[in-house]
Formats: structure tokens, sequence, C-alpha cells
């Protein structure tokens, strides 16, 4: 961390503030070179509720490390800070707003309704939050593999959210294909003002080929890859198989390290153009091959066998377990005769609002994928709107 202090250079226009969460590095680059370590983690959780999950995933590249003239990795810095300021969590609680009379529901426990659940606390709303699985954290904890993020973060974080009188209920959920065009005829309206769709992209999108059946989706994965929500690579039961993903981005990146990770014994990335039209980020595609992953381009899947793969091209790739990471969705697409969605599987919100009056969605369930600093952004927007609105 020292050395990423050294580097700023206090700018009065700083170039880094491209943050989509409006980080102020220099506020808190200022505060640690005081010594006072403690109060830049608040500054940054009273920002960015989940700061210290940020500066370990961010691609602080795109954003505050991209723009800055020195190239200062803040992310080192962020997450450092942010880790001792969990393991005293101090001054959050403490001085929250008053008690409105709002109360609200947010479906989903990932990067959206964790940041939400935070913001709208904070603006003095009665918070409850549902998670269908049985930990907190969503594609926190179950999409993103435990030798990038450390799970127990996770916890830290919501512990802290908790104190600040939201509530959390785990193995939870809101049935959305049965809920009615009209959010004042559900029972939901007589414990709540208003609901929000916090729930991510968890649906991953299917090959429409012969065999699909027989692959495994990215998201099952990722999360059969967790126990417990933790990493299992040191298992002495991990496969050591032939793994072929198809798939070009960075969910497809983190198949292909996963399976690495897991003690495969090969690893191709396949994918039906060139590498300039990848979606998945430079860096990740050279970690990749640091581990052994090896690249096919122009590769279009014709069918899946129970040994492997055949292509358009005529090419046969065997494999003993065939990953598909095409994309994600949000719901399968029967729930939109109730939700307004679009034809992948993303809800419509306008302005955060769907088609279901005081019902409203955010984050991945609407944009598809993105970064979580992004998220976070959305969740502080769409506070703000909230609590603008219900003052007027």
């Amino acid at each position: 961390m020292e050395n990423e202090l050294k580097k700023c250079l206090m700018c009065k226009n700083p170039l880094c503030a491209k943050c989509p969460a409006k980080t102020d590095v220099r506020r808190v680059v200022e505060l640690v070179r005081a010594g006072k370590v403690l109060e830049a983690g608040e500054v940054l959780f009273d920002n960015n509720p989940l700061s210290a999950i940020t500066g370990m995933v961010c691609p602080n590249h795109l954003f505050c490390k991209g723009g800055c003239v020195k190239g200062l990795d803040f992310g080192v810095i962020e997450k450092e800070v942010s880790k001792k300021f969990l393991e005293v969590q101090v001054g959050i609680a403490s001085s929250q707003t008053p008690r409105n009379d709002k109360r609200v529901l947010i479906v989903g426990s990932g990067p959206a309704g964790l940041s939400l659940s935070y913001y709208l606390a904070k603006a003095g709303y009665k918070v409850e939050v549902w998670e269908k699985e049985e930990k907190l954290g969503g594609m926190l904890r179950y999409g993103i593999p435990g030798f990038r993020l450390d799970k127990g973060l996770i916890d830290k974080v919501a512990g802290v959210i908790e104190r600040c009188g939201v509530e959390f209920k785990v193995k939870k959920s809101v049935d959305l294909k049965n809920l009615p065009n009209g959010f004042d005829k559900t029972s939901l309206s007589n414990k709540f003002d208003i609901i929000v769709l916090a729930i991510g992209a968890g649906v991953s999108r299917r090959l429409d080929i012969e065999g699909n059946e027989l692959a495994v989706y990215a998201l099952d994965y990722l999360k059969e890859s967790q126990s417990g929500g933790g990493w299992i690579a040191t298992s002495p039961t991990a496969p050591r198989n032939d793994v072929v993903v198809i798939g070009a981005g960075n969910v497809a990146i983190d198949c292909v390290l996963t399976a690495a990770e897991l003690g495969a014994k090969s690893v191709n990335l396949c994918y039906r153009k060139d590498e300039a039209a990848m979606k998945a980020y430079p860096e990740e595609l050279a970690h990749a091959r640091s581990k052994g992953v090896v690249f096919n381009y122009f590769m279009v899947p014709k069918k899946i066998l129970v040994d492997g793969v055949l292509f358009e091209n005529g090419k046969f790739m065997p494999a003993d377990k065939v990953v598909v990471a095409i994309g994600q969705g949000a719901v399968d697409l029967d729930i939109c005769t109730k939700i307004g969605c679009t034809t992948n599987g993303l809800i419509q919100a306008e302005g955060f609002k769907t088609n279901i009056e005081n019902v409203y969605a955010l984050g991945d369930a609407v944009t598809g994928t993105s970064t979580i600093i992004q998220v976070v952004a959305q969740a502080r927007e769409l506070a703000d709107y909230l609590t603008l609105k219900s003052k007027q």
C-alpha cells in the first residue's frame, strides 16, 4: 500500500475521478497519509459499502487507475483500508438518519441488494432483504470464484449493514411468475410500500443445438465449484478431467480459470470469432494463458456429445465436461407475462420503474452483466430518487 500512496500527486483536478460511485481517492489518500486509516475506511464504506470487495475485483484500469497519470492502483489502498475498517466496524450505525414510515423489500442480496439496503437504511427507510440461497451475497458468493474474492468479506459487510437496521432473511424469495399486474393486489403490499428487484442476471443463456442438455452452464458450474460459498480447490475430490468452455466474456474466463484451479488435465476455451472480438479484459486473457488455458477461435458448436463437442467446421474436441458461458439474463421468459422483460430475459425498467406500480428494478437484472462498482452507483441513484420522491 505504501508504494501506491507515494504515487498520488494530490491533483487539484484529479483524472482518477472516473469511478462510477464517485470514490474520493484524494480524500482517502490524504486520511491514510495522516494515519487516520479507520476514518478513511469509514469514508470508503459510507460512499461504497462494498469497498472491501471492489478493492479486490474492480477493473480499476477502466476507472480510477485508467485515469491516473501515475497509474496509481487505488484498489490496493481501498482493499487494505476497507479490511481494517471492517475488522472494527466503527462509527457507521450510530450516525443514521431517524426512521421514516416507508417500508422497502429488496429481493436479492448481491451487489445491488446489499448496497441499496445500506443507502436506504441510511436515509431512514425500514429495509428487509430477501435472499433465495442459504447465504447472503448472490453472485458475489456463488458466481465469483473463491481465488478472486475472500467470501468472509461478504459476511462482514452484511454485518455492518445489519447494524444499521437492515433485516436479512435467507432462503426466501418472491414468486415473480405469479405477481399480479398491480402491487396493491399482493399480500406483500400489506407489509411493504416498495419492492425492489435486485436479483442480478442469474439465468444462463442456453445453446440452441443438439445435445445442449449434456452441457453444464456457467453459473451452475461456478456455483458448484463453491462449497457453502467457499472455494474447494484444495479438495482431494477435485476432478482431473478435460474441460471445454464455450464463450468469450469474463464469466467464461472465470470458468476456465476455475477448471484450471480445480486441476483439470486440459482446459480449452472455444469462441466463434477471433480474439479481437472477445469481451473479456486483455489482462484476464493473459492470466488464463499463464494457467495453461488453450484458446481456439472460429469455433461454432454444432452438437454436444457425451465425450466432447462437434463444431461447424467439422472439428471434434474431446471433453469430459462442456461448460457454456454465452451470457446471462435475469428471469426465464415465461415470467415476462407479469414483469416487462426483453427477449434476453432482462427486466425492463425506465428510470428504475417496472411496469408494476411501486416495483422497481436495478443492476444486472436490468442492464445485463456489468461491474460491481457500476451497480453500486445505480443503487445510490435509486436510493436518492426514492428519498426525493418520498419528500414530495
